[in-house]
């Protein structure tokens, strides 16, 4: 039986902690073990004393994406062409998206890239993409890191039903050897 972490003081709790604690508990997780109740047992508060910092659950979703987001490549470097920055900050978010595959899934259920995808776009702008390309290749990013992350959560719910099936056979099998009635789950009398 898990306990609930040591109450914390009163008022020695901040935002960004918890923003942090959200960001862990979703990258261990997945977005759904990173509920309010999750988030105040980890902290040593109640879930409802979260809301004192943060007004919903959906407000910090969008702000763990946007930490999330921040350790993608969006750099503008000097001197590249608009083309190469392009691949490179979409490879960047797809590496991202492949080894943390909670944070695929969060792009679903939170804010989405979009956030994302208007700083790249000022971003070639700024290094002389046309802004009818900008927005045609946006468009067409997003659709694809999208659909990414969407094959990505799909994934994550086809492993962890695997893994919570072969969970429940070895539960069966367990307790069909340690069973005080011979034959009680196989039909067969020894």
């Amino acid at each position: 039986m898990a306990y609930a972490k040591q109450q914390r003081k009163k008022g020695t709790l901040t935002k960004d902690e918890i923003v942090q604690c959200a960001f862990n508990l979703i990258a261990n997780k997945g977005t759904e073990g990173c509920s309010m109740r999750a988030l105040g047992n980890e902290l040593g508060v109640s879930a409802m004393a979260l809301y004192g910092y943060i007004p919903s659950r959906e407000s910090l979703l969008n702000e763990v994406a946007e930490r999330f987001l921040k350790t993608v490549d969006t750099r503008a470097l000097r001197g590249e062409r608009w083309e190469d920055t392009l691949i490179r900050t979409t490879l960047s978010l797809r590496r991202a998206f492949v080894s943390s595959p909670h944070f695929a899934e969060l792009m679903c259920v939170g804010p989405g890239i979009e956030p994302y995808m208007l700083e790249l776009r000022l971003i070639y702008l700024g290094q002389g993409m046309p802004e009818d390309i900008a927005v045609q290749l946006i468009a067409i990013t997003d659709s694809y890191l999208t659909g990414f992350a969407l094959r990505t959560r799909q994934n994550l719910r086809i492993e962890q039903a695997e893994a919570a099936r072969k969970q429940a056979e070895a539960d069966a099998a367990r307790f069909a050897t340690t069973s005080r009635v011979p034959g009680m789950l196989t039909g067969k009398a020894n």
